[in-house]
């Protein structure tokens, strides 16, 4: 080998070898830089305020991504399709934060199922979430219902199925983190009457949750799904409060219905029902024939509605099992008068003369009144019960002896008592 091409070999050796040393230090300090170092770590709650779910940006790893040893724990892919999830146990709550050394923040997750558990970055600050997570609210509240929360409900079924049907919880199901069932078992509460307070919807599945409020068993109050529950007009004299119907003008007892009983009170040893907030249930069943309408006379001057005077605060607050009175009067009422109608052939009426008439009992037409047809003023009598009413009386066919003409009872329409009604014949010669 001649000198020159020696000298060419050693100087490219030698280059190549100063390039390999340098690349190795490089890559030690390359390596050296490309691990953080955790610079606080601290617990943050695992609160509702905390819930969140994933942006897609990041993945989870078992510390955060940026620390020597961190492993995966779910890709971005995995991620995503907990985030666009249509069940609950698929919520995450954060609960640690960390910062590093390179002005990082991680968060500390877990889901409300406990199946994943790990770090994801989170942006550059902790006043908000950012980065790879994001708040998201589990559970939307609305108000109740207007018909559910004039209803009493019973579990529909009992048991220890733990599906949100048979058992109460501190939360909607998988909405907030550690709150479990409130009763293992509802099978000891078959009867119990249960109140509706409050109602929402779980955000992914939008089924309807609502808590309930046991009136006699205050340990069993909590969540549960709507669809667990059926309604019940039935509740135990035991466990709620009987009113009894008493009529102002004379005193007596026209009925009777009982109330669930729900305290009012904020003392648990000594616990009461304002019943003034219980009107409007006790007005929807006021006996027929009576009105709880403070404007109505009564000739015992007492007040409609709860007892007055002496007696209201005994009525008003109400314990759970005992009996109170409310003060009805009669409904006014009053007979349908009639007028007796034939139909002509160009669709109008005219009267029929009562001369000479008469009835299916060949009895003359003495009153123009249906007897035994009586009801409260302002409401109407159907046209079926005045057809009914008419023929009881005898006026389902008419004659007259002398003309020779029958007539025939075929229509009349709905008329308020105290009205008259145009009773409506076919006219036919003998």
């Amino acid at each position: 080998m001649n000198s020159s091409l020696k000298k060419s070999l050693y100087l490219g050796l030698a280059a190549l070898g100063f390039v390999t040393v340098a690349g190795t230090v490089n890559a030690n300090n390359a390596s050296a830089k490309t691990y953080a170092k955790a610079t606080s770590n601290k617990w943050i709650g695992a609160g509702t305020d905390n819930n969140v779910t994933f942006s897609g940006k990041n993945a989870l790893y078992t510390k955060a991504g940026t620390l020597k040893g961190a492993k995966l724990v779910a890709s971005t892919t995995t991620l995503n399709k907990l985030a666009k999830s249509k069940n609950s146990e698929d919520n995450f709550v954060a609960y640690r934060v960390a910062t590093t050394n390179k002005g990082a923040v991680y968060y500390k997750v877990v889901s409300l199922d406990k199946q994943y558990r790990g770090w994801i970055y989170g942006g550059k600050s902790t006043k908000s979430f950012a980065g790879g997570v994001k708040s998201y609210t589990t559970f939307k509240n609305s108000s109740v219902s207007a018909s559910d929360a004039n209803k009493n409900f019973t579990f529909k079924k009992t048991g220890t199925t733990n599906n949100g049907t048979m058992l109460t919880y501190k939360a909607p199901m998988y909405t907030a983190y550690g709150a479990g069932r409130v009763i293992k078992s509802s099978a000891a509460y078959k009867n119990d009457v249960l109140t509706i307070t409050k109602q929402g919807t779980r955000t992914r599945e939008g089924d309807q949750w609502v808590y309930v409020t046991d009136t006699t068993n205050a340990k069993v109050s909590g969540w549960i799904l709507r669809s667990g529950l059926t309604a019940t007009n039935s509740v135990p004299t035991t466990k709620g409060v009987t009113v009894n119907y008493i009529d102002a003008t004379n005193g007596k007892n026209v009925g009777s219905t009982v109330i669930a009983f729900s305290a009012t009170n904020s003392d648990a040893s000594n616990p009461v029902m304002n019943m003034n907030y219980k009107v409007s249930d006790i007005s929807k069943v006021v006996p027929a024939g009576y009105t709880d309408n403070a404007s109505a006379a009564t000739t015992s001057g007492l007040a409609l509605g709860f007892a007055s005077g002496a007696n209201s605060a005994a009525v008003v607050s109400a314990t759970s099992g005992s009996t109170v009175n409310y003060y009805v009067a009669p409904t006014k009422s009053a007979s349908i008068k009639f007028t007796l109608n034939v139909a002509k052939s160009d669709g109008t009426t005219s009267a029929i003369s009562v001369n000479g008439l008469m009835d299916a009992n060949g009895h003359t037409i003495q009153s123009s009144t249906l007897a035994n047809l009586n009801g409260s003023v302002g409401t109407k009598a159907t046209s079926a019960k005045i057809l009914a009413a008419a023929k009881a009386q005898g006026l389902g066919t008419l004659t007259n002896p002398s003309t020779k003409i029958t007539y025939t009872l075929t229509s009349t329409t709905d008329t308020e008592f105290g009205g008259t009604a145009a009773l409506v014949y076919t006219a036919a010669k003998n």
